[in-house]
């Protein structure tokens, strides 16, 4: 199972990536693939990716936090979800996906220079 510090290593090249081109687009690639066949791909690596990240641990419902309030009541309050973290787990997942077949993300050539 992924840790915390896995997932968080995991991203930081990606992201960088992301960070140091800017507003440039980038588009998996890999030669003798159409890019219909390409886009099928990232369709089933997303809707793989995204179950799985919904079943991870930290995506799971929180347990509400009890507390007892001046006057002696018990008070229940749920924590707020955090989604970017199943978000970034989602975008690792299908990231590995799509390299595991054959595919690389490159810098789209409709970009600006």
């Amino acid at each position: 199972m992924l840790n915390h510090k896995t997932t968080l290593h995991g991203l930081i090249a990606p992201l960088a990536l992301l960070f140091a081109g800017g507003c440039a687009s980038y588009e998996w690639h890999k030669d003798g693939t159409s890019a219909a066949e390409t886009q099928q791909l990232l369709a089933q690596c997303s809707a793989q990716a995204r179950a799985e990240a919904a079943r991870h641990p930290s995506a799971a419902a929180a347990v509400p936090n009890l507390t007892v309030d001046g006057q002696g009541r018990v008070i229940a309050t749920q924590p707020q979800r955090n989604d970017s973290e199943r978000l970034l787990l989602e975008q690792n997942m299908t990231r590995r996906c799509m390299t595991a077949n054959g595919h690389t993300l490159r810098r789209s050539d409709a970009s600006p220079p």
